[in-house]
């Protein structure tokens, strides 16, 4: 451990296989890479002479840290975690002006976590606890994120503690999981994308009462599957499930590549429960596209989705892929729906107050079953307009 008023390395500095702990004699201030302006000081230079597992910066008697502009070449040679702390009273850590990139990073702060640039890590996690202590006798405890920053863990990416509020659009990214515990505000355009790698594993976890809000702004959401923790009981008025409200923005939700999505009671590989629909507020909502598998639709009515109340876009345009109506009837407010092989109507399926539109070859060219099918007994209902758009219609029986 270095405990100093500020440190100057000239030379190496090499903790084989242990940890190094650095902090300040007082409540002064850090500053890292490109501040020179605080108590205690270490530029990139200084930090890329550290070779550590782990590197803590700040304890619970540290003052305000601010970053700016660490590189992969700097922090490089601390091989685990590179821990930042700022836990004294109502203390913040602030990364400012240029992006800083890691290996790993734990943020945690007393009073709050400032985002002025973009934080990225290149080999593991990316976590922040902007309310380290837990404690209401702050007067932040919020994650706050500039217009536009992007946020990019190679593997997951936390938020344990303390709201993010986004003072504008936000872009976050990870090859894993997401995990938001205290909620999203933004105010403007956000993309949320899990397994950006594509390697099959990669969730968007909301925490219990946990909800993402755009605020009128669009929202897009990619993940291995989409998770809303806590409880959603009508019966006894019991509801702790996180949820998604955009307002008048669009919402649009896209599974990772060519996996099947099912919106309702059936279980693929990405769910949307009926729960977790009631727990979704929209004007628009997208669900899928060009690289989306096969999709599935059970059970989805105005009951269990009244919380959207413009236009659904179901799509599975990826070549070979089909959307499927099955096992419940489904009532949508207005719904369009688009695949490349098909679209199969095993069961009822209406509008109650707009169109409903049907296209079973978005591509064109033939893929063998480019139909709209329609099974014994069926009956399409459009409150207004019904549209079929296929190489044909088929009828397994009498529909209507």
């Amino acid at each position: 451990s270095i405990r100093a008023n500020d440190v100057t390395l000239n030379g190496d500095l090499n903790i084989v296989g242990a940890d190094l702990d650095i902090s300040i004699t007082r409540t002064g201030t850090i500053g890292l890479g490109l501040i020179t302006s605080e108590d205690l000081t270490l530029d990139g230079d200084e930090i890329d002479r550290i070779s550590a597992d782990n590197l803590i910066i700040g304890d619970m008697t540290t003052g305000d840290i601010t970053v700016d502009g660490l590189t992969d070449a700097q922090t490089g040679t601390v091989t685990e975690d590179f821990t930042i702390r700022a836990l004294s009273d109502g203390k913040k850590v602030s990364f400012e002006n240029n992006t800083s990139i890691f290996n790993t990073v734990t943020v945690e702060a007393d009073d709050g976590i400032v985002v002025n640039s973009d934080i990225i890590t290149d080999t593991g996690f990316l976590g922040l606890n902007a309310d380290k202590d837990g404690g209401a006798d702050d007067s932040s405890d919020e994650v706050v994120l500039a217009d536009g920053v992007l946020l990019r863990s190679q593997t997951d990416l936390v938020f344990d503690s303390g709201t993010l509020n986004a003072l504008g659009g936000l872009n976050l990214e990870a090859g894993n999981d997401i995990r938001i515990d205290s909620g999203l505000d933004t105010n403007g355009t956000t993309s949320i994308y899990s397994n950006i790698d594509n390697s099959g594993g990669g969730n968007i976890i909301l925490g219990a009462n946990s909800v993402l809000n755009s605020q009128g702004s669009d929202l897009s959401l990619k993940a291995s599957d989409l998770v809303f923790e806590g409880v959603y009981d009508a019966n006894p008025g019991v509801n702790t499930m996180g949820g998604v409200k955009t307002g008048t923005g669009k919402l649009s939700i896209f599974g990772a590549d060519n996996l099947a999505m099912n919106i309702g009671n059936t279980t693929k590989d990405f769910n949307i429960s009926v729960d977790e629909l009631k727990s979704i507020q929209a004007t628009d909502v997208l669900i899928g596209d060009e690289q989306t598998g096969d999709i599935f639709v059970d059970g989805v009515d105005s009951s269990n989705f009244s919380g959207v109340t413009g236009n659904v876009d179901i799509v599975a345009s990826m070549n070979g892929k089909k959307v499927a109506f099955i096992n419940t009837a489904s009532d949508f407010t207005s719904l369009s729906v688009e695949a490349d092989r098909g679209i199969e109507v095993g069961v009822d399926l209406s509008t109650n107050v707009g169109d409903l539109t049907l296209q079973a070859n978005s591509d064109g060219p033939d893929d063998g079953k480019d139909y709209v099918e329609v099974s014994d007994g069926v009956t399409l209902f459009a409150k207004k307009d019904l549209s079929l758009d296929g190489t044909s219609i088929e009828a397994l029986g009498t529909a209507n």
